[in-house]
């Protein structure tokens, strides 16, 4: 089923999926299956209670969103354009729905190259998502290479994500909770020279582990860098569930975007974004 606005045009495409939960340190061990998925969350929750009442390190930092800079970002808010809003609410749901039915909670928006809306539409979508009753958006930003969300918000964060390897910050230092909103973010403020490094490191993996465990219903929204460009989408298609795939028209390529679907090859896609669509 196809949706379409003046600004957006949406395609929703299902695609197969084969669950499995890799957990290879602490307390648990071994592949899941759906039936044990109940029991890894009491234990992961367990274990992630227990870490954070033995961290000594700062209280999560917290940022209030200034709405005019969001409306100069492009940011939803408010006063944007109802058309604009209407197209990320039926993403929204959309993409709830369909993780949901299959037992997922970990999207990847990715791009075939720099420039094309992917950032803007993980940040956007994690706004969207944030105004669900009894959900919490986790917005991370995996663009090790050009990271941008904390811009799109106006945030300075004191750490991100790749502190986890090179300063062994954990969490709660680099979580960042919005006020007001069911959004939180984990952000990334400097470039790394060797990101699909991190993104493999078991480091990286306990601090997406201990995501998990603190947050039962949530969606964790991955901005990644572009496919074309870097293998950091691929080094980190373990963590995500499915992807989200945005294409700008006019500037995506079809040689592209066949590229693409190629390197996602045998990875669910949940579906492809057109941005700037003239209707």
């Amino acid at each position: 089923m196809v949706y379409s606005t003046k600004k957006n045009l949406i395609g929703m495409i299902a695609m197969s999926f084969d669950v499995q939960n890799k957990l290879a340190r602490w307390k648990v061990s071994g592949s899941m299956s759906e039936s044990d998925i109940g029991g890894y969350f009491e234990v992961a929750q367990k274990y992630a209670a227990e870490q954070i009442e033995k961290n000594d390190t700062e209280l999560t930092e917290k940022h209030k969103l200034d709405a005019k800079w969001l409306s100069s970002q492009r940011v939803m808010t408010s006063g944007m354009n109802k058309n604009v809003v209407n197209s990320y609410k039926l993403l929204r749901t959309k993409i709830v729905r369909q993780f949901s039915a299959n037992g997922w909670d970990k999207l990847a928006v990715v791009s075939a190259r720099s420039g094309q809306g992917a950032t803007l539409t993980a940040t956007n979508l994690a706004m969207c998502v944030s105004k669900l009753h009894g959900y919490t958006a986790v917005l991370a930003d995996l663009n090790f290479n050009n990271p941008r969300i904390h811009k799109y918000i106006g945030l300075e964060p004191k750490f991100g994500i790749p502190d986890c390897e090179f300063r062994k910050a954990g969490l709660d230092q680099i979580l960042v909770d919005i006020d007001g909103e069911d959004l939180v973010v984990l952000p990334t403020s400097m470039e790394v020279e060797d990101p699909s490094d991190v993104l493999m490191s078991p480091r990286f993996e306990e601090l997406m582990f201990e995501v998990a465990a603190r947050y039962k219903k949530k969606l964790v929204i991955m901005d990644m860098p572009p496919v074309l460009e870097s293998d950091d989408a691929i080094a980190c298609s373990d963590h995500w569930d499915a992807a989200l795939v945005v294409v700008q028209e006019g500037v995506t390529h079809k040689a592209d975007l066949e590229r693409v679907s190629e390197v996602l090859s045998g990875r669910p896609v949940i579906g492809v974004l057109y941005n700037d669509v003239s209707i």
